[in-house]
């Protein structure tokens, strides 16, 4: 009696209508939402649907049942939403439970879980099951999730998608085909790692996650591509020990720290990903950790250029069960070095990701013989520009008919005096440097570097500056600042932005 009360009017079986494609977003409410400016943005470019976690499996009881969590689905994601509704949890339970009586006990809180969705001015459009393996686990487990899968799916409503998630290390199983023909589609995760897994340099590699795309292709189902993004920071003890994780980091927070001193070699963690280490030099408090001398912040993520870096990789091969990327997650506040969602919509579009950034140059004020200029940097996009130490990742005035007397650096990091194309230093020998740089580590999406000031000294009537500079991308590649400026009677005062 139950499963007919359950059974919707829909399809069933081989009549079921197959998901549309399109890529989607997970969000989990407990750390984050998603603004209706981000959803408007992600829609824009093909990414309309949420997977929505909102509980965990749960075995009290001696049963298996659902954990709801305590979360407001009126604030998780704007109304009328495309949602599918993700569960977590592990597989097999820990109670001897067989798969159907699992599903037996999960199907009235599934159906109660819809209409409170539907209540909330959500559109349910699938139920999701993202359980990850016990110790243990073997094509046994993999053989009863695929039961419990199936009998879920016969159950549900027809207009509910179930999909399931599939591991990348179960690829190959014999006893992973009946798991496939169970669901309407699955989420293979292919490329990164969860926030405390262990390091698997090949996870972020593009060549490799094609690799698995084609064998995934192969098996002759329909699959969104599980796509790991978000940024994670470990706490190591000098010995290399992992004593703490989190995705509550800023790389530009760790960067300005100077207690600690970046390595040199974490410019090789691996391709298709951004790894960053810090180094304690003294004692020191960072990302929330109390650090010691010796103890180091590692920092492991991505960036909107290396995923799209991704798509276009994978773009070159088969995709006829293709159906998009399943971004997971989006972001909370404080999970700064996660891309942000209107970062995402950039990645599903047809040109690289890249920092819209726009130097500003005004008059201060003007003396006698001398004009004090304002310089300052804007990052109008979402998108962050890669961190740079040394050289890299700066803006340049330079002069003509005038020379630099004196510099306040504000928000930059430091400056360089520059004369002829020559580094210049201040002392016996020196001359009036014809250009000055000014230096930060990286500029963060929708950061704004400001407050220098800098004194030119005056040769002619027709003296002019101009602005420009060069910054670092996380794939490698360089932006150069769009050149602004020009003759010093026509360069704006305060509060008015250059042309």
């Amino acid at each position: 009696m139950l499963l007919l009360l359950l059974v919707g009017c829909g399809p069933r079986g081989g009549d079921r209508p197959g998901r549309p494609a399109g890529s989607a977003i997970w969000v989990d409410p407990r750390e984050a939402s998603l603004s209706a400016d981000a959803a408007r943005a992600l829609r824009a470019s093909g990414c309309d649907e949420v997977f929505l976690s909102v509980g965990a499996l749960s075995t009290a009881g001696g049963t298996v049942a659902l954990d709801r969590w305590d979360v407001d689905l009126r604030s998780a994601v704007p109304e009328r939403t495309p949602a599918t509704l993700a569960i977590v949890g592990a597989w097999p339970p820990e109670t001897d439970v067989s798969p159907g009586r699992a599903a037996e006990a999960l199907l009235p809180a599934l159906t109660a879980l819809r209409t409170d969705a539907e209540a909330a001015g959500l559109w349910p459009v699938g139920i999701h099951l993202h359980l990850a393996p016990r110790t243990g686990f073997g094509g046994e487990s993999l053989e009863s999730l695929a039961e419990l899968t199936r009998e879920l799916r016969d159950a549900l409503a027809g207009d509910l998608f179930l999909s399931v998630s599939i591991h990348r290390d179960w690829l190959g199983w014999p006893e992973l085909e009946p798991l496939l023909r169970s669901a309407d589609f699955v989420v293979p995760f292919l490329y990164g790692d969860s926030p405390g897994a262990p390091d698997r340099q090949e996870a972020w590699d593009p060549e490799r996650v094609a690799e698995d795309v084609t064998r995934v292709e192969a098996l002759g189902v329909d699959y969104l591509i599980g796509t790991r993004i978000l940024g994670s920071a470990s706490h190591r003890a000098a010995g290399g020990e992992v004593l703490d994780v989190t995705t509550r980091v800023s790389l530009g927070a760790l960067a300005s720290n100077q207690d600690l001193r970046r390595s040199i070699g974490d410019a090789f963690g691996g391709v298709g990903r951004l790894v960053y280490v810090f180094q304690a030099q003294r004692r020191t408090r960072a990302a929330g950790w109390q650090l010691a001398p010796g103890d180091a912040i590692r920092v492991v993520g991505t960036a909107p250029a290396l995923l799209h870096g991704l798509r276009s990789r994978l773009a070159e091969g088969a995709s006829e069960h293709q159906l998009g990327l399943l971004f997971d997650r989006a972001p909370g506040p404080e999970e700064r070095f996660t891309p942000a969602p209107a970062a995402l919509a950039a990645v599903l579009g047809p040109d690289a990701p890249t920092p819209d950034l726009q130097g500003e140059l005004v008059v201060d004020s003007t003396g006698q013989r001398t004009v004090i200029l304002g310089i300052a940097l804007e990052n109008l996009s979402t998108l962050s520009t890669d961190l740079a130490l040394g050289e890299g990742n700066y803006v340049s005035l330079t002069t003509r008919d005038a020379f630099v007397e004196r510099v306040e650096p504000g928000d930059f990091a430091r400056y360089s005096l520059w004369r002829g194309g020559r580094e210049v230093r201040p002392g016996l020998g020196w001359r009036e440097p014809d250009e000055v740089r000014l230096y930060t580590p990286m500029v963060a999406g929708g950061a704004r570097v400001g407050g220098a000031r800098v004194e030119l000294g005056l040769r002619g009537e027709d003296a002019a500056a101009f602005l420009a500079g060069r910054f670092y991308l996380p794939d490698g590649q360089e932006l150069d600042l769009e050149p602004t400026g020009g003759e010093l009677s026509r360069i704006a005062g305060p509060g008015a932005r250059s042309e």
